[in-house]
């Protein structure tokens, strides 16, 4: 089961107490966190003695900034008050060359045949953007696209 968590509550376990948890952060109208919550849920089932939490930023929105977290959903894995890893799921939110791994794509690689973890691939049907944030993607992906079309032309 996943906990809600109040302010207090969430500072008491993960700072003051430095208990080992996972908080899930989200927002009640983000559509992927929509979608993760269910997938968190089941392992919290599959574990039921490690600590499951969640904590909304527009209840606390003071939780992204002291995490330097950018938006969500993240999951962040703490212990001994500390943060020891923050998954953030979308590989295409990433400032980087397309052929330059990011965290999660390492991740995903190094971790994938682990029995007890596993991935959820959302595709653009699940995401939903404003039409500008979308028409911006678009022309990035085109663009990036171009770029990687051109660099193997030279190479040739």
């Amino acid at each position: 089961m996943i906990k809600k968590r109040k302010a207090a509550a969430f500072n008491e376990i993960v700072e003051e107490q430095g208990k080992t948890c996972l908080v899930l952060v989200t927002r009640k109208d983000c559509t992927v966190c929509k979608r993760v919550h269910p997938k968190l849920e089941e392992l919290s089932e599959d574990y039921p003695d490690f600590p499951f939490n969640e904590v909304d930023v527009n209840e606390q929105p003071g939780v992204l900034t002291k995490n330097h977290l950018k938006g969500v959903p993240q999951t962040i894995f703490y212990s001994g008050g500390n943060v020891k890893a923050v998954i953030t799921g979308d590989r295409t939110q990433k400032d980087l060359p397309k052929d330059m791994m990011s965290g999660l794509d390492t991740a995903l690689k190094v971790l994938k045949d682990i029995d007890d973890i596993g991935f959820m691939e959302l595709t653009s049907r699940d995401v939903v953007r404003h039409p500008l944030v979308q028409k911006i993607v678009n022309a990035y992906e085109k663009y990036e696209e171009k770029q990687m079309k051109a660099a193997r032309k030279k190479r040739s």
